[in-house]
Protein backbone atom coordinates (compact mmCIF):
# COMPACT_ATOMS: atom_id res chain seq x y z
CA UNK A 1 0.00 0.00 0.00
CA UNK A 2 2.72 2.46 0.52
CA UNK A 3 4.13 1.76 -2.83
CA UNK A 4 0.67 2.35 -4.33
CA UNK A 5 0.44 5.71 -2.71
CA UNK A 6 3.92 6.84 -3.39
CA UNK A 7 3.38 6.09 -7.36
CA UNK A 8 -0.20 6.98 -7.53
CA UNK A 9 1.32 10.67 -5.84
CA UNK A 10 4.10 10.38 -8.24
CA UNK A 11 2.03 9.10 -11.58
CA UNK A 12 1.60 13.24 -13.15
CA UNK A 13 4.94 13.68 -12.13
CA UNK A 14 6.63 10.63 -14.05
CA UNK A 15 3.89 10.76 -16.64
CA UNK A 16 2.50 7.20 -16.29
CA UNK A 17 0.03 5.19 -16.28
CA UNK A 18 -0.67 2.80 -13.06
CA UNK A 19 -3.02 -0.43 -12.33
CA UNK A 20 -3.03 -3.00 -9.53
CA UNK A 21 -1.89 -6.48 -9.24
CA UNK A 22 -3.57 -8.52 -6.59
CA UNK A 23 -3.41 -12.21 -5.52
CA UNK A 24 -5.94 -13.63 -3.84
CA UNK A 25 -4.62 -17.09 -2.18
CA UNK A 26 -7.65 -18.00 -0.90
CA UNK A 27 -5.51 -19.30 2.67
CA UNK A 28 -7.49 -17.59 4.87
CA UNK A 29 -10.58 -15.78 5.66
CA UNK A 30 -9.24 -12.76 5.46
CA UNK A 31 -8.47 -12.79 1.96
CA UNK A 32 -12.10 -12.26 0.32
CA UNK A 33 -12.20 -8.70 2.48
CA UNK A 34 -9.29 -7.74 1.58
CA UNK A 35 -9.92 -8.26 -2.17
CA UNK A 36 -13.33 -6.31 -1.73
CA UNK A 37 -11.33 -3.49 -0.15
CA UNK A 38 -8.91 -3.49 -2.61
CA UNK A 39 -11.69 -3.16 -5.15
CA UNK A 40 -13.07 -0.13 -3.27
CA UNK A 41 -9.43 1.42 -3.47
CA UNK A 42 -8.98 0.97 -6.83
CA UNK A 43 -12.59 2.48 -8.11
CA UNK A 44 -12.08 5.45 -5.69
CA UNK A 45 -8.80 5.86 -7.42
CA UNK A 46 -9.83 5.03 -10.66
CA UNK A 47 -7.21 2.91 -11.11
CA UNK A 48 -7.64 -0.31 -13.30
CA UNK A 49 -7.18 -3.50 -10.98
CA UNK A 50 -6.58 -7.28 -12.09
CA UNK A 51 -7.01 -10.14 -9.38
CA UNK A 52 -5.87 -13.61 -9.55
CA UNK A 53 -7.16 -16.46 -7.41
CA UNK A 54 -4.36 -19.07 -6.72
CA UNK A 55 -6.25 -22.64 -6.51
CA UNK A 56 -4.14 -26.27 -5.74
CA UNK A 57 -2.15 -27.04 -2.92
CA UNK A 58 -0.25 -23.98 -1.52
CA UNK A 59 3.85 -23.83 -1.86
CA UNK A 60 5.51 -21.31 -1.43
CA UNK A 61 7.28 -21.89 -4.69
CA UNK A 62 4.06 -22.45 -6.55
CA UNK A 63 2.60 -19.57 -5.38
CA UNK A 64 5.28 -17.57 -6.48
CA UNK A 65 5.49 -18.82 -9.77
CA UNK A 66 1.32 -18.09 -10.12
CA UNK A 67 2.04 -14.89 -9.31
CA UNK A 68 5.23 -14.38 -11.69
CA UNK A 69 3.22 -15.83 -13.91
CA UNK A 70 0.00 -13.63 -13.74
CA UNK A 71 2.39 -10.67 -13.39
CA UNK A 72 3.84 -11.42 -17.01
CA UNK A 73 0.03 -12.04 -18.18
CA UNK A 74 -0.84 -8.89 -16.92
CA UNK A 75 1.64 -6.86 -19.05
CA UNK A 76 1.68 -8.61 -22.06
CA UNK A 77 -2.48 -8.46 -22.47
CA UNK A 78 -2.75 -4.76 -21.23
CA UNK A 79 0.67 -2.89 -22.24
CA UNK A 80 2.16 -2.51 -19.10
CA UNK A 81 6.29 -1.61 -19.14
CA UNK A 82 6.49 -2.36 -16.08
CA UNK A 83 5.92 -4.22 -13.00
CA UNK A 84 6.56 -2.79 -9.19
CA UNK A 85 6.93 -4.95 -6.58
CA UNK A 86 7.05 -3.65 -2.43
CA UNK A 87 10.34 -6.19 -1.67
CA UNK A 88 11.94 -4.12 0.85
CA UNK A 89 15.36 -5.03 2.90
CA UNK A 90 13.49 -7.13 5.25
CA UNK A 91 12.98 -9.52 2.25
CA UNK A 92 16.41 -9.10 1.45
CA UNK A 93 18.31 -10.44 4.15
CA UNK A 94 15.20 -13.07 4.39
CA UNK A 95 16.24 -14.51 1.02
CA UNK A 96 20.01 -14.28 1.64
CA UNK A 97 19.74 -16.13 5.08
CA UNK A 98 17.27 -18.82 3.02
CA UNK A 99 19.74 -19.32 0.21
CA UNK A 100 22.59 -19.88 2.91
CA UNK A 101 20.72 -22.03 4.79
CA UNK A 102 19.80 -24.32 2.07
CA UNK A 103 23.32 -24.05 0.90
CA UNK A 104 22.98 -22.29 -2.52
CA UNK A 105 26.36 -20.88 -4.52
CA UNK A 106 27.69 -17.75 -4.03
CA UNK A 107 26.23 -16.55 -7.22
CA UNK A 108 22.21 -16.53 -5.36
CA UNK A 109 23.24 -14.54 -2.66
CA UNK A 110 23.62 -11.73 -4.28
CA UNK A 111 21.53 -8.67 -3.59
CA UNK A 112 18.04 -8.54 -4.89
CA UNK A 113 17.92 -7.56 -7.91
CA UNK A 114 16.68 -3.68 -8.32
CA UNK A 115 15.57 -4.02 -11.69
CA UNK A 116 15.53 -6.98 -14.58
CA UNK A 117 13.78 -7.89 -17.89
CA UNK A 118 10.62 -9.25 -17.46
CA UNK A 119 7.95 -10.14 -19.98
CA UNK A 120 7.63 -7.21 -22.18
CA UNK A 121 9.44 -4.67 -19.67
CA UNK A 122 11.06 -4.49 -16.54
CA UNK A 123 10.57 -5.74 -13.16
CA UNK A 124 11.42 -3.18 -10.66
CA UNK A 125 11.99 -3.45 -6.75
CA UNK A 126 12.11 0.53 -5.83
CA UNK A 127 11.98 0.37 -1.90
CA UNK A 128 15.06 -2.18 -1.59
CA UNK A 129 16.91 0.43 0.39
CA UNK A 130 13.91 1.07 2.76
CA UNK A 131 12.89 -0.92 5.87
CA UNK A 132 9.53 -1.82 6.49
CA UNK A 133 9.29 0.51 9.56
CA UNK A 134 9.80 3.11 6.75
CA UNK A 135 6.54 2.85 5.73
CA UNK A 136 4.00 4.91 6.01
CA UNK A 137 0.91 3.98 4.13
CA UNK A 138 -2.12 4.66 7.01
CA UNK A 139 -4.32 2.07 5.22
CA UNK A 140 -2.96 -1.32 5.01
CA UNK A 141 -3.44 -5.42 5.31
CA UNK A 142 -1.58 -7.39 7.44
CA UNK A 143 -1.94 -11.18 6.76
CA UNK A 144 -1.66 -12.66 9.86
CA UNK A 145 0.11 -16.39 8.87
CA UNK A 146 3.15 -13.85 8.51
CA UNK A 147 3.86 -14.16 11.97
CA UNK A 148 3.39 -18.16 12.41
CA UNK A 149 6.57 -20.55 12.13
CA UNK A 150 4.21 -22.51 9.04
CA UNK A 151 6.64 -21.75 6.62
CA UNK A 152 10.32 -21.79 5.89
CA UNK A 153 10.52 -17.82 5.40
CA UNK A 154 8.34 -17.23 8.50
CA UNK A 155 10.78 -18.84 10.26
CA UNK A 156 13.79 -17.14 9.25
CA UNK A 157 11.60 -14.15 9.77
CA UNK A 158 10.48 -14.48 13.21
CA UNK A 159 12.75 -16.53 15.38
CA UNK A 160 16.48 -16.29 13.34
CA UNK A 161 16.71 -12.75 12.59
CA UNK A 162 15.52 -11.59 15.49
CA UNK A 163 17.87 -13.79 17.89
CA UNK A 164 20.91 -12.55 15.41
CA UNK A 165 19.45 -9.21 15.89
CA UNK A 166 19.90 -9.45 19.70
CA UNK A 167 23.70 -10.05 19.44
CA UNK A 168 24.19 -7.29 16.48
CA UNK A 169 21.14 -4.57 16.27
CA UNK A 170 23.32 -4.24 12.93
CA UNK A 171 22.69 -7.85 11.59
CA UNK A 172 20.38 -6.40 8.92
CA UNK A 173 22.27 -3.57 7.63
CA UNK A 174 25.58 -6.23 7.06
CA UNK A 175 23.67 -8.32 5.55
CA UNK A 176 22.18 -6.27 3.04
CA UNK A 177 25.81 -4.89 2.68
CA UNK A 178 26.93 -8.31 2.29
CA UNK A 179 25.06 -9.23 -0.17
CA UNK A 180 25.79 -5.65 -2.30
CA UNK A 181 29.59 -6.63 -1.84
CA UNK A 182 28.86 -10.21 -3.58
CA UNK A 183 27.15 -8.52 -6.30
CA UNK A 184 30.24 -6.52 -6.77
CA UNK A 185 32.40 -9.76 -6.56
CA UNK A 186 30.09 -11.65 -8.77
CA UNK A 187 30.43 -8.65 -11.79
CA UNK A 188 34.44 -8.97 -11.16
CA UNK A 189 34.59 -12.58 -11.99
CA UNK A 190 31.58 -12.90 -14.54
CA UNK A 191 33.62 -9.77 -16.77
CA UNK A 192 36.85 -11.78 -16.35
CA UNK A 193 35.25 -14.75 -17.65
CA UNK A 194 34.10 -13.27 -20.67
CA UNK A 195 37.23 -11.80 -21.49
CA UNK A 196 38.54 -15.31 -21.61
CA UNK A 197 35.92 -16.19 -24.01
CA UNK A 198 35.77 -19.67 -23.26
CA UNK A 199 32.00 -19.99 -22.81
CA UNK A 200 29.94 -19.37 -25.92
CA UNK A 201 26.83 -18.80 -27.01
CA UNK A 202 25.80 -21.29 -29.65
CA UNK A 203 28.95 -23.59 -29.19
CA UNK A 204 28.74 -26.33 -25.88
CA UNK A 205 32.50 -27.29 -26.03
CA UNK A 206 35.37 -26.01 -23.85
CA UNK A 207 38.67 -25.84 -24.65
CA UNK A 208 40.61 -28.27 -21.93
CA UNK A 209 44.26 -26.44 -22.92
CA UNK A 210 42.42 -22.74 -22.63
CA UNK A 211 40.32 -24.17 -19.64
CA UNK A 212 43.72 -25.00 -17.77
CA UNK A 213 45.55 -21.77 -18.29
CA UNK A 214 43.06 -20.54 -15.83
CA UNK A 215 44.10 -20.64 -12.28
CA UNK A 216 41.92 -23.00 -9.75
CA UNK A 217 39.34 -20.40 -8.32
CA UNK A 218 38.76 -19.15 -11.99
CA UNK A 219 38.10 -22.52 -12.78
CA UNK A 220 35.39 -23.04 -10.32
CA UNK A 221 33.49 -19.92 -11.62
CA UNK A 222 33.90 -20.95 -14.98
CA UNK A 223 32.03 -24.05 -14.55
CA UNK A 224 29.57 -22.14 -12.08
CA UNK A 225 28.82 -20.12 -15.08
CA UNK A 226 28.96 -23.20 -17.73
CA UNK A 227 26.36 -25.01 -15.72
CA UNK A 228 23.85 -22.45 -15.62
CA UNK A 229 23.45 -22.62 -18.92
CA UNK A 230 21.91 -25.87 -18.35
CA UNK A 231 18.82 -24.96 -15.33
CA UNK A 232 18.10 -28.69 -15.10
CA UNK A 233 21.13 -29.72 -13.97
CA UNK A 234 22.05 -28.81 -9.79
CA UNK A 235 25.98 -29.45 -9.13
CA UNK A 236 27.24 -28.91 -5.83
CA UNK A 237 30.71 -27.39 -4.83
CA UNK A 238 32.21 -30.79 -3.91
CA UNK A 239 31.19 -32.06 -7.19
CA UNK A 240 32.32 -29.23 -9.40
CA UNK A 241 35.94 -29.51 -7.77
CA UNK A 242 35.47 -33.54 -9.04
CA UNK A 243 35.10 -31.99 -12.63
CA UNK A 244 38.24 -30.20 -12.58
CA UNK A 245 39.90 -32.90 -10.85
CA UNK A 246 38.50 -35.04 -14.30
CA UNK A 247 39.74 -32.19 -16.56
CA UNK A 248 43.23 -32.23 -15.16
CA UNK A 249 43.40 -35.67 -16.00
CA UNK A 250 45.02 -36.61 -19.60
CA UNK A 251 41.82 -39.67 -19.52
CA UNK A 252 39.19 -39.23 -21.59
CA UNK A 253 35.79 -39.33 -19.77
CA UNK A 254 32.00 -39.74 -19.20
CA UNK A 255 29.77 -39.64 -16.54
CA UNK A 256 26.66 -39.16 -16.10
CA UNK A 257 25.18 -36.09 -14.44
CA UNK A 258 20.95 -36.40 -13.57
CA UNK A 259 18.46 -38.63 -15.26
CA UNK A 260 18.99 -36.08 -18.68
CA UNK A 261 22.43 -35.02 -19.41
CA UNK A 262 26.19 -36.56 -19.54
CA UNK A 263 29.35 -34.76 -18.61
CA UNK A 264 31.85 -35.54 -21.49
CA UNK A 265 35.17 -34.92 -22.07
CA UNK A 266 37.56 -35.74 -25.11
CA UNK A 267 40.95 -35.38 -25.30
CA UNK A 268 40.55 -31.57 -26.31
CA UNK A 269 37.42 -30.43 -24.75
CA UNK A 270 34.47 -30.82 -22.50
CA UNK A 271 30.90 -30.65 -22.78
CA UNK A 272 27.30 -31.34 -21.49
CA UNK A 273 25.64 -34.10 -23.73
CA UNK A 274 22.09 -34.83 -23.83
CA UNK A 275 21.43 -38.86 -23.27
CA UNK A 276 20.72 -40.24 -26.59
CA UNK A 277 24.36 -39.14 -27.22
CA UNK A 278 25.98 -41.87 -28.73
CA UNK A 279 30.28 -42.24 -28.34
CA UNK A 280 31.94 -43.03 -31.39
CA UNK A 281 35.52 -42.98 -30.40
CA UNK A 282 37.44 -45.86 -30.89
CA UNK A 283 38.77 -45.21 -27.30
CA UNK A 284 35.36 -46.19 -26.19
CA UNK A 285 36.95 -47.78 -22.92
CA UNK A 286 38.65 -44.72 -21.67
CA UNK A 287 34.68 -43.66 -20.91
CA UNK A 288 33.66 -46.75 -18.88
CA UNK A 289 32.41 -46.09 -15.59
CA UNK A 290 29.51 -47.01 -13.22
CA UNK A 291 26.33 -44.61 -13.61
CA UNK A 292 24.11 -46.09 -11.29
CA UNK A 293 24.24 -48.09 -7.78
CA UNK A 294 20.91 -50.17 -6.34
CA UNK A 295 21.44 -49.06 -3.01
CA UNK A 296 19.08 -52.94 -1.93
CA UNK A 297 21.24 -54.48 -4.08
CA UNK A 298 25.29 -54.01 -3.75
CA UNK A 299 26.05 -56.24 -6.61
CA UNK A 300 24.06 -54.60 -9.11
CA UNK A 301 25.62 -51.60 -10.82
CA UNK A 302 25.13 -49.96 -14.38
CA UNK A 303 28.22 -48.76 -16.46
CA UNK A 304 27.71 -47.41 -20.47
CA UNK A 305 29.06 -49.91 -22.56
CA UNK A 306 29.19 -48.79 -26.73
CA UNK A 307 27.49 -50.00 -29.47
CA UNK A 308 31.01 -50.10 -31.30
CA UNK A 309 33.99 -51.82 -29.99
CA UNK A 310 35.53 -54.84 -28.77
CA UNK A 311 34.61 -56.27 -24.88
CA UNK A 312 37.61 -58.52 -23.48
CA UNK A 313 36.26 -60.55 -20.73
CA UNK A 314 39.03 -61.46 -18.29
CA UNK A 315 40.34 -62.22 -14.74
CA UNK A 316 41.26 -59.44 -12.90
CA UNK A 317 45.18 -58.59 -12.90
CA UNK A 318 47.00 -56.96 -9.85
CA UNK A 319 47.19 -53.71 -11.12
CA UNK A 320 43.41 -53.16 -12.51
CA UNK A 321 42.00 -50.23 -12.25
CA UNK A 322 38.49 -48.59 -12.74
CA UNK A 323 37.22 -45.52 -12.77
CA UNK A 324 34.29 -44.31 -10.48
CA UNK A 325 32.89 -40.81 -10.20
CA UNK A 326 36.50 -38.74 -11.53
CA UNK A 327 38.66 -41.38 -9.41
CA UNK A 328 40.90 -44.33 -10.33
CA UNK A 329 40.29 -47.26 -8.08
CA UNK A 330 42.09 -50.52 -7.56
CA UNK A 331 39.76 -53.00 -8.95
CA UNK A 332 40.93 -54.95 -5.83
CA UNK A 333 39.39 -52.77 -3.51
CA UNK A 334 35.73 -52.74 -5.21
CA UNK A 335 35.14 -56.50 -5.85
CA UNK A 336 37.22 -59.12 -3.24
Amino acid sequence: MTLFNWMYELKDVLEIEIGIAHINHGLREASNFEEIEIRKIAKARNVDLFVGRFTGKFTEQKARDFRYSFFEDIMLKNGYTAILTAHHQGDLVETFLMREITGRALQSLQSIQAVRPFANGELIRPLLQFKKSEFDAPLYFEDQTNHGLAYFRNRVRNQIIPELSNENPKFSDGIADLSTEIEMAMTVINEKIESCSLIGENDNKISISDFLKESDSLKYFILRTYFAKFPQIQLSRAKLQELIHVIKRPQQYRSELNRDYFFVKTATSFYVEEKDYIIASDNWQDFIEILEENPHDKSYQVIHIPEKGKIEIRRRMPHDEILIRGKHKKIKEIFH
